[in-house]
């Protein structure tokens, strides 16, 4: 059998040598994915990720944009302001 993740989502930017994600009873060799920068990516906290860089003039804030990702319509969210 082919092996295959059993997760949807890892986060990124945590290995800076070769790790193993794990696949049942079995392991997948992984490589590296450390980001220049060190940071770490968390597909569950985008709008975290995203503060974390200096930001000016942002067209959409990040309470809307988190508020959209995790399923309201967006002409539900409020962006008054």
């Amino acid at each position: 059998g082919v092996q295959y993740p059993e997760i949807d989502y890892k986060l990124e930017g945590a290995h800076s040598d070769g790790w193993a994600l794990m696949s049942g009873d079995d392991a997948i060799v992984m490589g590296p994915d450390r980001f220049m920068d060190g940071r770490e990516f968390d597909a569950n906290d985008v709008t975290g990720y995203l503060a974390g860089f200096g930001r000016e003039h942002m067209k959409v804030e990040l309470d809307t944009l988190a508020a959209v990702i995790n399923g309201t319509p967006a002409e539900a969210v409020n962006t008054a302001g």
